[in-house]
């Protein structure tokens, strides 16, 4: 599934900000559908967070597809943003794909 959508970033916060989450439950990260997806900022910058709760164990939050991103979104200006969860059928895993501007 995708799930797209376009931010326009007017400064940064001195703590992690929380753009979405999708949750299947009332948790934070720790268990089963968590984060399905969530997506925040690091603090200070405007340096993307992605991250997708993996099925599986309650205890561990597993996070898939992008867990270093280097590209910053543009201040003052509109971000499109896509969320691409995409199955890998090799191993029946997903992966998180993140688009900024049509760019992976």
């Amino acid at each position: 599934h995708t799930i797209s959508f376009e931010i326009f970033p007017t400064g940064t916060v001195n703590e992690w900000s929380n753009i979405l989450r999708f949750n299947t439950n009332d948790g934070d990260c720790t268990t089963q559908g968590d984060r399905s997806p969530g997506l925040w900022f690091y603090a200070n910058t405007l340096k993307l967070y992605p991250r997708y709760g993996k099925d599986g164990d309650g205890i561990q939050n597993f996070d898939w597809g992008i867990s270093d991103m280097t590209t910053q979104l543009t201040k003052f200006q509109w971000n499109k943003i896509d969320l691409v969860v995409q199955n890998q059928s090799a191993n029946n895993d997903s992966v998180l794909l993140v688009f900024i501007n049509g760019q992976f």
